[in-house]
């Protein structure tokens, strides 16, 4: 819904971008576990679509939201976040931190075995010469050092 009041402004997208968030908000109050990361970056979603935040102040929302999903091991949020935290940085002219999060989300979603995905960034046109170059820092290949790997152990069901 904000996706499609990004592109139309109406009223009726606004509405449901809305109701949506409340209704995240309900099942937090009502003590879902897991959806905690998901309302930060609809938080962030929807600071970053209405404009009344600085720029440091989305950034940050959406840093929070990417480390609740990496602590709490959703490898996919934490991939989307990334990913979403991209393109609002790539809104704002920050190719750098653009380029980080890109990267980051690609690594994940590679993670999480989201080969389709992980293809279709790749040859997204938001794909630079410096993304794809070989001197990335980021380890495409592996999830060891993956804090979204970190998060799920703390979770695991451990029989005695």
């Amino acid at each position: 819904a904000m996706s499609l009041y990004r592109k139309s402004r109406t009223r009726e997208y606004k509405k449901k971008y809305t109701d949506c968030i409340k209704a995240v908000e309900t099942w937090q109050k009502r003590g879902v576990p897991w959806i905690c990361h998901m309302l930060i970056l609809m938080k962030a979603e929807r600071s970053w679509l209405e404009g009344k935040l600085s720029v440091e102040e989305v950034s940050r929302e959406f840093h929070d939201a990417i480390g609740m999903a990496a602590r709490t091991g959703f490898v996919k949020d934490c991939a989307l976040a990334n990913e979403r935290c991209a393109l609002f940085y790539r809104s704002v002219g920050d190719d750098s931190w653009f380029r980080t999060h890109f990267r980051k989300a690609k690594q994940l979603y590679k993670e999480w075995g989201a080969r389709v995905k992980v293809r279709l960034m790749s040859q997204s046109p938001l794909v630079t010469s410096s993304l794809t170059s070989n001197n990335s820092s980021a380890d495409l290949g592996g999830f060891r050092n993956s804090t979204a790997l970190r998060g799920r152990s703390r979770f695991e069901f451990r029989h005695s």
